[in-house]
């Protein structure tokens, strides 16, 4: 007589798959899930572990809580070790699996009394290893580095023993606690770390090298990020661009060309930080393609991978004018990042605040305040608890974010509930940029600029100049030392003094200010025209201004001239844009014109604008 199987004469993938399905049709029947795992884990544990990388959660979720509450430890080894398949090993609804199979190990290894510890050592070492990697993968960073740390100092004198079995896991250790150490904002710590990984791995290679080039490019990659954490962009720039380098040298399929991606997204970057626009922009768009490809055959895997470089894309698009296609782009980002969220927040909280910034700053930029509030207002929501729970790896992201709801409160004509939200920024920037000068500094001045708007709206001119002249002051400063990348902020930060100023009736110093600017972006607009003419346009108006102000009303006229010249070119270049631009500034030339007494001359530009130019 045959003996039926529980799970119906399909078998219990066929089953498993099923009640996954439903689940994630109707949340309310999860608890199915449960039943089926509950003392059968020995039979189903291996078809799950499979079954949740092809289909996701929840699945993933039920067999994590299973493990925790009935895994024997053969079974708990078994997990960990099938979780670490290659197939397997980055699938983002296995990694609570993952997490729970290898703390249970851990909890078992150390609970072990039998031998000494110098021989379990390596054993050990293993496992807080792996326990660290899972922990910082989940998003437990605090958890991580704790792990990481002891895994280090584990492997230090085994490395010393026997360097050849050793060393490489010394490395990989120091490497991961690196990273989890910056997602901290311990960056100073983390440089440190990345570094001595970067000499282990030049060591290894210099006799291994198909073994182990791909791993120093990895962490030439990881000290490259936590270097621009620091300030120091141009020793990021080279440590990136040693990485790309050393990839595109590497044969391989998904697994290269997932960290060429990865690592060509920084590697935009850091080109972005030294102002290298154009080169950041086709840098970024290489990532893309690639991970745009592996998304498609393993979203699971990948999406919080493309999310992070379409993000990168779309503020490296933004900078060069494309504000459309920028605002696109940050939107696949932030609903990339939200599904991810809602199954792995703390693995996606970071990315997903970051993005939300981002698209905020977008959604601004393309004149959609209120959307732009409702962004901002979320992201500082998510900052508050994220900074509460972990203060050094969120504070900098809360003042970025507060920065920019203070900005649009702002646009939006509110300038009195501005000014509290900027003012909490500029606390934080000012503390962080006491601690970490070279990092924090930029977005102290930026926020200082946005106070002197703040400032201004409200009448107070005197408080105005004071916030923008410290911006300039400092922008003056980032400039000096890396000019590509904070010209425009000093730009920027020039006209704002400038107008101010001549609100107050200091002409003079006004128009050396609109002068100052007007080199620096006639500079920038030369190698990027869409985006930097329009702010020679309103330089060269503000400097005719200055001279009407100053009775020099021929100065005025001819710099009146140059402006409506330029503007021709942009309407020309860009209809839709530049025409009604045109068109105000043929209005402000001929009312100067008629001003001064010379009627005939502004008639014509007057039957200009009533033809319709």
């Amino acid at each position: 007589m045959t003996t039926s199987s529980p799970f119906g004469r399909h078998g219990p993938h066929h089953l498993l798959t099923r009640l996954t399905r439903l689940a994630q049709r109707r949340p309310e029947k999860r608890f199915l899930l449960d039943d089926a795992l509950r003392g059968r884990l020995e039979e189903l544990a291996t078809v799950a572990v499979r079954l949740t990388a092809e289909t996701g959660d929840p699945l993933g979720v039920a067999l994590a809580q299973r493990i925790e509450d009935d895994a024997a430890f053969p079974l708990m080894e078994k997990l960990m070790h099938l979780c670490d398949e290659p197939e397997l090993l980055d699938s983002i609804p296995l990694s609570e699996v993952a997490l729970t199979a290898t703390r249970r190990c851990l909890e078992a290894q150390r609970e072990k009394q039998t031998v000494s510890r110098d021989e379990e050592l390596p054993r050990l070492a293993y496992l807080l290893n792996n326990f660290g990697l899972r922990s910082g993968d989940a998003g437990r960073h605090q958890e991580a580095v704790t792990a990481l740390s002891e895994a280090v100092d584990c492997y230090r004198p085994l490395a010393r023993r026997d360097p050849p079995a050793f060393q490489p896991r010394l490395a990989a250790a120091l490497l991961n606690l690196a990273t989890s150490l910056n997602e901290l904002g311990r960056s100073e710590e983390a440089v440190g770390r990345s570094q001595e990984a970067v000499d282990c791995y030049r060591q290894l290679a210099t006799d291994q090298p198909d073994d182990f080039l791909p791993h120093l490019a990895l962490a030439l990659n990881n000290l490259g990020v936590q270097l621009s954490e620091l300030g120091r962009h141009d020793e990021a720039l080279a440590a990136c661009r040693e990485a790309v380098e050393l990839q595109r040298s590497q044969e391989g399929g998904d697994e290269r060309r997932t960290t060429l991606a990865n690592s060509l997204s920084n590697l935009s970057s850091r080109l972005g930080e030294v102002g290298l626009w154009d080169e950041a922009v086709a840098v970024i768009d290489e990532a893309i393609g690639h991970l745009r490809k592996l998304h498609a055959a393993r979203p699971d895997v990948f999406a919080g991978n493309l999310a992070s470089a379409l993000n990168n894309q779309s503020i490296r698009l933004h900078t060069v004018g494309r504000h459309d296609k920028a605002l696109a782009t940050s939107r696949e980002a932030v609903k990339l990042y939200r599904e991810q969220a809602a199954i792995r927040f703390e693995a996606f909280a970071s990315g997903l605040v970051r993005s939300l910034g981002n698209l905020s700053n977008s959604l601004r930029e393309n004149g959609d305040d209120e959307e732009a509030l409702s962004v901002a207002s979320e992201a500082v929501e998510y900052c508050r608890p994220l900074r509460a729970a972990h203060p050094d790896a969120y504070l900098g992201d809360l003042a970025g974010n507060l920065n920019n709801l203070a900005a649009i409160l702002n646009d939006l004509g509110k300038p009195e509930e501005a000014l509290p939200v900027n003012q909490e920024a500029i606390a934080i920037r000012r503390r962080l940029a006491r601690l970490q000068p070279d990092a924090f500094l930029p977005g102290l001045a930026t926020s200082l600029n946005n106070l002197g708007i703040q400032h201004h709206d409200l009448g107070q001119l005197d408080d105005a100049v004071l916030a923008a002249s410290e911006a300039v002051s400092i922008y003056r400063a980032l400039s000096e030392k890396s000019p590509e990348a904070f010209s425009q902020d000093l730009g920027m930060g020039l006209t704002n003094l400038a107008l101010w100023l001549r609100h107050l009736g200091d002409h003079e110093t006004a128009l050396s200010l609109s002068y100052e600017a007007l080199a620096i972006y006639r500079r920038l607009a030369a190698k990027w025209p869409q985006a930097f003419q329009p702010h020679v346009a309103g330089t060269l108006q503000n400097i005719a201004t200055c001279y009407k102000s100053l009775g020099r009303s021929q100065e005025a006229i001819e710099t009146a001239y140059e402006l409506v010249a330029l503007c021709r070119v942009m309407a020309k270049n860009d209809p839709k844009a530049g025409a009604p631009v045109l068109k105000r500034k043929l209005d402000y030339l001929a009312r100067l014109l008629e001003e001064n007494g010379r009627k005939s001359e502004a008639s014509t530009f007057i039957r200009e604008l009533r033809n319709g130019f």
